[in-house]
Parts: C-alpha cells; sequence; structure tokens
C-alpha cells in the first residue's frame, strides 16, 4: 500500500526579475531550490472574469479619528463548490480592526447572471489623523471542477484567486468641541 501527501504552494511575487525559491524541508526529505523568472503581465486582477470577481466598499469616503468606518468585501462567484476561502488579513497600524459577526453567503442577479456572493463585514476606527490606507484584497481558495472519485471520495478541485486594489480613506482630527 502506497500513501502520500502533497503539498501546494502558491506564491505571488511583490517584485520582477529573478528569484530563487528556497529549499523546503519535511521530516526528511528536501527540494531543491528553484529559480524563476517573474515578469509583468499588467494587471494583478481578475475582474474581468465573469465566474470570480471582488469588490470592496466603505460606507464613508472620509471620518474622524476614532469614528467608525464601515468595510465590506465581497466574493462574486458563477462558480459551484468554493471550498477554503482565505482572504488577506486586514491590517493597517493605527486602527482598531474587527470582524463583524461571521461571513454572510447570499445569491446576487447581476445583469441576468446568477452569483453567489461570500460577504465579510468589518468595523474599523482609525486612531490617527491622515490618509487610511486599505490595503489590496486577495482571495485564494478552491473549486471542484466536477469529476470525484466516488470510491475514496476524492474530489479534484484548482485554485482559484481574486484580487483587487485597496483604496485610501481620509481621516480628520476630531474637532475641538468633540475632544
Amino acid at each position: 500500500m502506497e500513501s502520500w501527501t502533497d503539498y501546494i504552494v502558491t506564491l505571488f511575487p511583490l517584485t520582477e526579475g529573478d528569484l530563487e525559491i528556497p529549499p523546503l524541508t519535511i521530516n526528511n526529505a528536501r527540494t531543491d531550490p528553484i529559480t524563476v523568472s517573474v515578469v509583468n503581465q499588467g494587471p494583478r486582477s481578475n475582474q474581468s472574469s465573469e465566474e470570480l470577481f471582488l469588490e470592496i466598499e466603505v460606507n464613508k469616503d472620509s471620518v474622524y479619528v476614532q469614528e467608525q468606518l464601515l468595510f465590506t468585501v465581497r466574493l462574486f462567484y458563477t462558480i459551484n463548490g468554493i471550498r477554503n476561502p482565505q482572504f488577506t488579513e486586514l491590517e493597517m497600524p493605527d486602527t482598531v480592526i474587527q470582524l463583524i459577526g461571521s461571513p454572510n453567503q447570499y445569491e446576487k442577479l447581476i445583469d441576468g447572471v446568477r452569483y453567489g456572493v461570500y460577504e465579510k463585514r468589518y468595523v474599523i476606527f482609525p486612531q490617527r489623523s491622515g490618509p487610511l490606507e486599505i490595503p489590496d484584497i486577495l482571495f485564494r481558495g478552491e473549486v471542484t471542477d466536477g469529476s470525484s472519485n466516488f470510491v475514496f471520495r476524492n474530489l479534484n478541485t484548482r485554485r482559484v484567486t481574486a484580487f483587487i486594489d485597496g483604496m485610501t480613506v481620509d481621516v480628520k482630527q476630531r474637532p475641538a468641541a468633540a475632544a
């Protein structure tokens, strides 16, 4: 009898050029280093894809220090069986960030196309004035491709990603009367 574990690593390089992926060591096995050539293929977004895209939204373009800002990220998809959804962690310096409840899932009809929607809502309290840079959001997940091996309960999957640029919100100093 034979068994194995596949490890799948998805890389998102931040710069162009020749990059070396160092050796990976798992138990007593070690890979060789790999050199990859990273080229700019235009925008990182697949927002033109109709099967999977992201949308982000804030409830205000500007807020005062410590004022509540609502931030929503939505994944729209027409493909079935999204598994292991992962989004970029929302981290910003000098802010208090909290996820509001559990992610919501629902359907929405857009231009005659029915999309599944996976929505996460956050409340953000900026602690200093100036531009608040909400980071780019990356979604990673897996989808089933429809074929499977029912004997071993194995589903064939493929990895999918979606990306959207972040945004900037203006944070103003609180008025003296409010301090």
